[in-house]
Parts: structure tokens; sequence; C-alpha cells
């Protein structure tokens, strides 16, 4: 590694420079850190996928497609089934049901519900 001048006219000990300047380490951290992540948004495969929990589903791989008569809304994971409605369709003075969605907390419900008075 070649050696600065500093402002005495002396050289510059590398080990300072090496100091002041981001190692290999960390750019090759940022670099495949970058590219995982455009790797996921584009659909490819997740590494370590198998170590993340069963529930988790990224935000940015959300579709549009999960709800019957909820056409626009953003599906974010579906257990507990949980969709969004995106800003641009709430701009009528009035919102339209067909754009609301109450989210769940819990499990879907494993029993049939009983009708009112039976």
């Amino acid at each position: 590694m070649a050696s600065k001048d500093n402002s005495n006219g002396k050289a510059a000990p590398a080990a300072a420079q090496a100091k002041a300047e981001p190692g290999p380490g960390r750019r090759r951290f940022l670099k495949t850190a970058g590219l995982a992540g455009l790797g996921a948004a584009a659909g490819l495969a997740v590494p370590f996928h198998q170590n993340l929990p069963q529930e988790f589903f990224p935000a940015a791989m959300a579709s549009d497609n999960g709800l019957a008569g909820k056409e626009g809304l953003t599906l974010l994971n579906n257990r507990p089934l949980n969709a969004e409605t995106p800003p641009e369709l709430l701009d009528d003075p009035v919102t339209r049901t067909a754009r609301h969605f109450i989210r769940n907390n819990g499990l879907a419900r494993t029993t049939p519900a009983r009708r009112a008075g039976h």
C-alpha cells in the first residue's frame, strides 16, 4: 500500500491509512446484502429461509390478488390474514365497503360458527 504525505511532509503509516478507509470486508458485506435484497424483491430464493418463522412474509413481496371481492387490497400475510388498502384507493370522499379490511389477530376458526337462535 503506498503511503501518502501528511501535513508535516512525512509519509503517513499504512496502518493509519487502513483505519481511515473502510475495508473490503465491509464493502463486500454491503454489496452482498444489497444483492440479496434485490434477489428477494425479484422473486429469487431467499438465503436462510429455513431459519425464518413460518408466518414471516416480507411486505415487499405482498400480492394484490389474495381476497375475493376486495380487489386492489394488498395482502401482507395470510396467517393471520392481514391486508391493507393502498393510499391511492382512499381518495374518494366516502370509502366504499369493498376497500375496507378488518384485520384479525387470531387464527382462523376451526369449528363452524353457531347461527343466532340455535
